[in-house]
């Protein structure tokens, strides 16, 4: 249901987002050499996306709610709002990992000084995906509610519980994707 509301509230953004990403994606495999472009990045998707279905169940639920409020397929919706992935699976199969992509960093508790680990990260978005960035407050029947800062039609990019837990995303990028 939450993921159906968030669908319908923000159609028009996700349909979009999704064919931002999509031109995104096939400018970046071309710009990288690629002479076929971004063909064959729908079967990674959907690869993906079986993977992920019989990894969290719930949350492919709430993806296929997604896609259904904004009338797109769920492979699509999955191979679009992940596209960092997608794209880098394509490209860097037998390729060593790019300069490109996110940083992050971890202080151990014993270098603070409070005691407390450190974490951070850079949200380096594509250009084109500034105008999609939204601020989502997620009420679940069950389990802990929680706020964060994604892009239309994603899961949570980066935000935090209401235990304070904090969560993010990032792409480093690994050769054999």
């Amino acid at each position: 249901a939450m993921g159906q509301q968030h669908g319908e509230r923000l159609k028009d953004r996700i349909v979009s987002f999704v064919d931002v990403r999509f031109a995104a994606m096939e400018i970046y495999t071309r710009d990288r050499g690629r002479s076929t472009g971004s063909q064959g990045v729908m079967d990674i998707g959907r690869a993906s996306l079986a993977i992920y279905a019989d990894w969290d169940p719930d949350g492919y639920q709430e993806l296929k709610g997604i896609a259904m409020g904004a009338g797109l397929s769920p492979d699509v919706l999955y191979t679009a709002t992940n596209m960092t992935d997608m794209r880098d699976v394509l490209l860097l199969s037998d390729a060593p990992p790019d300069a490109e992509g996110c940083s992050s960093l971890v202080v151990s508790p014993g270098l603070t000084a409070d005691g407390h680990a450190l974490a951070g990260q850079t949200w380096d978005l594509n250009p084109s995906d500034i105008d999609y960035v939204v601020a989502i407050r997620r009420k679940p029947t069950e389990g802990l509610q929680t706020w964060t800062v994604t892009c239309a039609g994603c899961h949570t990019l980066v935000g935090f519980n209401e235990s304070g837990l904090a969560l993010g995303t990032t792409n480093i990028k690994t050769a054999g994707s």
